[in-house]
């Protein structure tokens, strides 16, 4: 729905926003993902989260491999001709392989909609919640991949693996990054309760 409203709000068919518009929005598109997914990693518990992690990392898997497997057989088997026939079959496979990999992303402002209005509470949800955060990680590194393997097939160049290793350096910050600004959020409410008990006393 989303890349749909944005087909049609784009510069081919309604025009409301223009090509170069892109560049501006890149800032609003980054704090909006950065709050959605805040938001949806605090439904996540912890201790909820350890029996199913397993469970979790299967599933993610197995949904992972099935639809870049089946969508790039699907893209490159029933794209008409005349988006891509001038390419050589390499280049049209790895265009299928980029298509596929974007079709591995989640919506966590769904999932996270879904959860807030139905109250949903559970393993279940947890399961759900975990491979919706956890699949934006397998986006990533397939489209990482994908795109050095297009450059090598359309453009001749070689695979660049440094920036495969640029990719999950920056997962491992962004890991460490949510460790310390979490530890920070639970210092701040312990410190508010530990306030709350003492006010009483004080009075």
């Amino acid at each position: 729905a989303y890349i749909f409203s944005g087909a049609v709000c784009g510069p081919h068919v309604l025009g409301i926003l223009a090509k170069e518009a892109h560049d501006h929005l890149i800032y609003i598109e980054m704090f909006a993902m950065a709050f959605i997914t805040t938001c949806a990693g605090a439904e996540l518990v912890i201790n909820d989260l350890r029996p199913v992690f397993t469970s979790i990392l299967v599933q993610l898997t197995s949904i992972s491999l099935v639809t870049f497997g089946s969508l790039t057989v699907v893209t490159y088997v029933m794209v008409p001709p005349r988006f891509m026939g001038d390419m050589p079959d390499g280049c049209q496979f790895s265009v299928a392989m980029l298509v596929a990999a974007i079709g591995i992303a989640r919506s966590p402002a769904t999932a996270l909609a879904v959860v807030k209005e139905l109250r949903c509470k559970g393993k279940m949800t947890t399961t759900c919640l975990g491979i919706t955060m956890l699949s934006d990680v397998y986006t990533l590194l397939a489209v990482t991949l994908a795109k050095q393997y297009t450059y090598t097939a359309c453009n001749g160049t070689l695979f660049d693996s440094s920036r495969l290793g640029f990719l999950v350096l920056m997962i491992l910050v962004s890991v460490a990054l949510g460790l310390v600004v979490g530890a920070g959020y639970m210092a701040l409410i312990s410190a508010r309760q530990a306030a709350n008990e003492c006010l009483p006393l004080s009075l």
